[in-house]
């Protein structure tokens, strides 16, 4: 029943709030009359229809369409294949390293999973991206393709004879017989950065949209059992949660290019990209507003902590009156985003339904939702972004795909561990639907930790 808290939570204050209903709010840790309770004429009352801007959507549709899809997708993230996400949670902070902010509550602290708990299957799971043996047997080649495959089996014969002429030429032969003089600079950067003997897996850039832990630091890594260690509201706030977000807002976000704060001064990759971390950090409020601490631990008095759904703090948040108007736009970049990871999900479908989840229940749930997010009509289009191959490849789209890769990073500087675990696995989702969506689908390859990231992260929006 949880799993319809937080969609309760949002629809049930709207309702009360747009249905001219007068009294009191259902208690959930302080409710009451106050400037929450809007009339039916307030733009927090238009969410429940609202149009997304630059989309074909509206939010009532894809409540419509979630309801269909809800129950399935809750089924497959119970799987073994989708519980388990690793995070390694002692990397350093590259962004400062004064230690502030760590967080002292035991709500913080998570429960990793001892090695011999997690099952077998996921723990030797091995990602492998090479073609089948039966892709490769049966497949044609030109002349000019075996002439360079046997070109590339011979070339490092040929090798110890060209270092062996070198040396002769430049200890016995004139000047003018000695070989040109090797490039100082190398003319393919990028293959340097990594031990070409490593699987391809090893690329830092494997997703240059955010970092991916397991690739970084298998030894580090922690196995995090998620339905055991839920998102909830833990009490990490004030000065130090705020550095979060004020250096997310404040320096790796798309600013105006004049004075002023207005999305309509941005282009709109830049607007989509603001969309998307709005979007999250809606998703990530409404979730700790629905599990909210409203009692903490009492051991004197033998008093466990008490949870619960917050209306009073869902509405101090998003109300438009304490907001500045902006609350509705906020709760519906959320929407927006579930638009984004609904996308990637329904474009990177084969591919999804190829993998071995060992169940045969958990490829059901991803084939049912699979199919419904093929089949939906409004779904958002990526087309729209960076249209022309010179904006695929310019200083635009490597400045968009840089600046979500530091907001993986800065996951790292989180205080509280519970927080840090849910802060990366949500960002590694929309980092990996990102990369589904500008990937052409035949080079299109995916770890298991995408998948799981994926999957979980697009089941937080759509809870």
């Amino acid at each position: 029943m949880r799993a319809y808290h937080i969609s309760l939570l949002l629809w049930s204050i709207l309702a009360v709030n747009c249905g001219g209903k007068s009294g009191k709010a259902e208690d959930a840790g302080g409710g009451g009359e106050g400037p929450g309770f809007l009339n039916q004429d307030s733009c927090f009352c238009q969410i429940d229809a609202g149009k997304l801007e630059d989309c074909s959507c509206t939010t009532d549709k894809i409540r419509s369409f979630n309801t269909d899809i809800h129950n399935k997708l809750n089924e497959v993230l119970h799987g073994d294949y989708f519980r388990y996400f690793q995070v390694n949670l002692d990397k350093p902070c590259k962004f400062w390293s004064d230690g502030d902010g760590q967080c002292g509550s035991k709500n913080c602290a998570i429960d990793t999973c001892p090695h011999d708990q997690v099952p077998q299957h996921v723990r030797d799971h091995k990602d492998d991206f090479s073609k089948p043996k039966s892709e490769e047997s049966t497949k044609e080649h030109t002349l000019y393709e075996y002439l360079q495959e046997k070109y590339h089996e011979f070339l490092p014969m040929l090798e110890p004879l060209i270092v062996m002429w070198h040396d002769f030429s430049f200890t016995y032969l004139p000047s003018t017989f000695h070989p040109a003089e090797p490039c100082l600079q190398d003319p393919l950067p990028q293959y340097s950065k990594v031990d070409p003997a490593l699987p391809e897996s090893s690329v830092d850039l494997m997703n240059e949209f955010c970092t991916l832990d397991p690739l970084e630091s298998t030894e580090g890594c922690n196995y995090i059992d998620l339905l055991n260690n839920e998102e909830k509201y833990t009490g990490y706030q004030g000065k130090s949660a705020a550095r979060i977000w004020g250096k997310i807002y404040g320096d790796l976000c798309f600013k105006p290019k004049e004075t002023g704060d207005s999305l309509s001064d941005l282009c709109l990759e830049e607007k989509t990209f603001y969309r998307i971390l709005s979007g999250l950090h809606s998703s990530i409020t409404v979730h700790l507003c629905s599990n909210y601490l409203l009692q903490p631990e009492n051991v004197m008095m033998r008093q466990p902590p008490v949870w619960g759904r917050n209306k009073q703090e869902f509405q101090r948040r998003f109300d438009p009156k304490l907001t500045n108007n902006k609350g509705p736009e906020w709760l519906k970049n959320m929407f927006y985003l579930y638009l984004i990871e609904l996308r990637a999900i329904g474009k990177a479908g084969n591919l999804l339904k190829s993998l071995d989840y060992r169940d045969p229940k958990i490829l059901a749930g991803v084939e049912h939702v699979i199919e419904a997010a093929t089949h939906f009509k409004y779904h958002f289009d990526e087309n729209d972004l960076f249209k022309s191959d010179q904006l695929r490849r310019g200083e635009l789209f490597d400045e968009f795909k840089g600046k979500f890769r530091e907001i993986s990073h800065l996951m790292d500087c989180m205080g509280c561990e519970r927080c840090k675990v849910w802060g990366k696995l949500q960002v590694t989702g929309i980092g990996t639907a990102l990369k589904i969506l500008f990937t052409p689908p035949q080079d299109l390859k995916l770890t298991r930790h995408e998948v799981v990231a994926l999957l979980n992260g697009f089941g937080r929006v759509s809870n």
